[in-house]
């Protein structure tokens, strides 16, 4: 992380100028300059339905990924474009939107995992990470041997 930021800031910078990003802002960008009511009720949808997703294992694994990508990047790329524009206010203010989604979505997330209990189901999770770590290593075991 140390490395991957301070990299992508400059390759944003550097191709920014090709991109064109010196026009206007568009409604999409603006919209996730402030945050709003809208934008907090998609962040706690967000992370309710993504932490109930990975409680229920019938569900699709791929549903939190989305779900909370869709509260995640749209402020990050505006902060992403800020960068490029080498404007701080833009910078900062889509950096806030994200900083309260990821809040809201770890408050839901704690919400969801109090009332489903997840914490007194801690023992029965070890064990089956235990099993699949035993299988996982017999598995590397017989590759090595071929």
């Amino acid at each position: 992380m140390a490395f991957a930021l301070p990299c992508s800031v400059v390759v944003t910078l550097f191709f920014s100028r090709i991109a064109g990003l010196d026009s206007g802002l568009n409604p999409e960008i603006i919209s996730r300059l402030s945050p709003d009511v809208i934008s907090a009720f998609v962040a706690l949808v967000a992370g309710l339905a993504a932490s109930y997703a990975l409680i229920r294992p019938q569900l699709s694994a791929s549903l939190p990924g989305v779900v909370v990508s869709v509260a995640l990047i749209p402020p990050l790329a505006v902060t992403g474009i800020g960068i490029a524009r080498l404007e701080w206010v833009i910078i900062a203010d889509s950096f806030v939107l994200f900083l309260l989604n990821v809040g809201l979505i770890v408050f839901a997330s704690s919400v969801v995992f109090s009332l489903t209990h997840l914490y007194t189901k801690q023992t029965v999770a070890e064990l089956a990470l235990k099993k699949e770590d035993e299988q996982l290593r017999k598995e590397v075991e017989r590759a090595k041997k071929k």
